[in-house]
């Protein structure tokens, strides 16, 4: 069988309408790529929640330094030069370039009070940022009272 132009044509025809099928159907898959961090700097990732699944959208979202003296620690949160991003409408958040360290997460809103995030048992969320990593928390559910 000698294959012509037009069997080529046809065949091209057929696997881009194939293609064009099994795009439609396959689910969008967004993935976000994150720029490498600064020198001595990492990210925090993750998603924030109502106990009730609904997100914080536009929140923001603050580090709160920690500080320990022997088996006792601080959290200080420096409203102008603590890390810190604004959710999206997902609840998600993304702080970028953060300095290495332990820091304490924390929730709030322009001119309302700012508040720690803790489990559903009370405990402090603390995270742990190393130089040149991501660290993703995955989703925390929080119950915020301004």
């Amino acid at each position: 069988m000698r294959i012509t132009k037009k069997h080529l044509l046809r065949l091209a025809i057929v696997i881009a309408t194939l293609l064009i099928l099994f795009s439609a159907c396959s689910p969008a898959i967004q993935q976000i790529v994150l720029p490498t961090p600064e020198a001595n700097k990492g990210h925090i990732t993750g998603t924030i929640l109502t106990v009730d699944g609904k997100p914080y959208s536009d929140y923001s979202v603050r580090l709160a330094e920690v500080y320990w003296q022997g088996e006792q620690g601080a959290y200080v949160l420096d409203e102008s030069f603590s890390p810190g991003a604004i959710s999206d409408k997902n609840g998600a958040f993304q702080v970028l370039n953060a300095p290495e360290g332990e820091y304490v997460l924390i929730l709030g809103q322009a001119m309302q009070t700012y508040q720690a995030v803790t489990d559903a048992n009370g405990i402090l969320m603390r995270v742990t940022i190393k130089a040149g990593e991501t660290v993703d928390i995955g989703t925390i559910k929080f119950d915020y009272v301004p």
